[in-house]
């Protein structure tokens, strides 16, 4: 059934990679900072695992100063594994979720007590979303935002030749 929809409600984040793992032909990320990477252990094995079966990252994330490195460790896959596997655009937007081939839609939404009084400590909900509609609207959404951002690598220079 292609209109399955799961949500899990937890209070620590959840690890991406089984999800990465199963991509075929290429991911497209919704980012903040990259922070996902750090989240688990794997993640820069399950990164280069993608690498090597040539899937292609596509990487909508804020490009600065508290980022960069993490952008830096991607760029380099893309130089040991010779190919341009993880493209990465700087784009500040608000959604967090990945789109896995054109299969599976996983979202991340954050609730913290800052923001909610009413909560005693960070929430984080999970969904998990094969609906073909909201996968395909929200690849149009993700090319959209793609293709007025700017190359990481341009923005990268940008902000050190303002530093230097």
């Amino acid at each position: 059934d292609k209109t399955k929809r799961r949500l899990r409600k937890s209070k620590k984040t959840v690890d991406y990679n089984g999800v990465l793992g199963t991509a075929q032909q290429q991911i497209l990320f919704f980012s903040g900072n990259l922070s996902w990477i750090d989240e688990s252990p794997e993640s820069m094995k399950i990164l280069e695992q993608l690498a090597q079966k040539k899937i292609r990252c596509m990487i909508l994330t804020r490009v600065d100063i508290v980022s960069e490195q993490k952008i830096q460790i991607l760029l380099h896959l893309n130089s040991r594994f010779g190919r341009d596997l993880f493209q990465i655009r700087h784009c500040e937007q608000p959604l967090r979720a990945m789109l896995v081939d054109s299969s599976l839609l996983r979202m991340k939404e954050t609730f913290s007590p800052q923001g909610h009084k009413e909560l005693k400590e960070q929430i984080f909900l999970y969904y998990a979303i094969e609906d073909t509609e909201w996968i395909l609207w929200l690849q149009k959404v993700f090319w959209q935002l793609w293709n007025q951002s700017v190359d990481a690598e341009m923005r990268l220079q940008a902000l050190k030749d303002i530093h230097h």
